[in-house]
């Protein structure tokens, strides 16, 4: 495997796909990065609960994949001095990285034993605003419950019916939900998104209205925004009926600028 790449490009990869890196594991294979060189390079975190793939633009001169650790490869990575890197596996699971006057070589892990990404089918489909989606996150997951002893309440319970999708946090004090109308019909759907994968993909999302795609199947769900894709699974169990905790009347209401 040999590519070239710009070092900015390559950062901004391993800083998404680091937030998917397990640590304090008995698996060292998944404290890596999987860099895969094909037609594209991709660079893949995967903690088997919550997986990140991100492309990098590279002039690809010879194809192959490897597993670096993680915390190396980004502190390299960052400390590079010129702004094109050249990485390039050799024997016995090694990789040299080049930049300028500057070379390192790591011993790294087969490609073969790193953890496949669930297989997530793209039949039960949404696409929303990548915008809109960040500010639903944003405004619902404050409101997600940090206790073990209730799993159910742990992320957003997401349903989507008609033209409305609607995103719900419950943490037992709070209950916060978003709704909003996207104009388009979608698939009747719903699921509970663990609230350390929206968090992530919350930052991940641009301030943009290009879409993101979103894939749902029993087990897991998957953001795509065409230049990262995150795999999460799903929480299982019934969600509370959170509608009937909103009052329907009142005797008294106020309205005010949100400012």
């Amino acid at each position: 495997m040999k590519f070239v790449c710009a070092k900015e490009s390559l950062v901004e990869a391993i800083t998404t796909v680091q937030k998917s890196i397990a640590t304090r594991t008995p698996l060292p294979i998944i404290e890596g990065i999987l860099i895969e060189a094909g037609e594209e390079v991709k660079l893949t975190g995967y903690d088997l609960e919550t997986g990140i793939e991100c492309k990098v633009v590279a002039d690809v001169l010879s194809e192959g994949s490897i597993v670096i650790n993680a915390r190396m490869f980004g502190e390299i990575a960052r400390k590079l001095p010129e702004s094109t890197v050249a990485i390039e596996t050799g024997a016995n699971n090694t990789v040299a990285i080049e930049s300028g006057s500057s070379r390192f070589t790591i011993k790294c892990m087969a490609a073969e034993n790193y953890p496949k990404l669930p297989l997530v089918e793209e039949s039960d489909r949404i696409s929303l605003p990548q915008k809109l989606l960040r500010d639903m996150i944003r405004q619902t997951l404050f409101a997600v419950s940090t206790d073990e002893s209730r799993p159910i309440l742990n992320g957003c319970y997401i349903k989507c019916e008609d033209q409305v999708v609607e995103m719900v946090a419950i943490d037992g004090f709070r209950l916060a939900l978003r709704r909003s109308e996207i104009g388009e019909d979608v698939r009747a759907m719903s699921f509970i998104v663990p609230g350390k994968a929206l968090n992530e993909t919350g930052r991940i999302l641009e301030n943009v209205d290009d879409p993101v795609e979103i894939y749902s199947t029993q087990n897991h769900i998957l953001f795509d925004t065409g230049k990262v894709r995150l795999v999460s699974r799903l929480i299982q169990g019934e969600y509370m009926n959170y509608r009937s905790f909103i009052p329907t009347a009142a005797e008294t209401t106020i309205v005010i600028s949100t400012q």
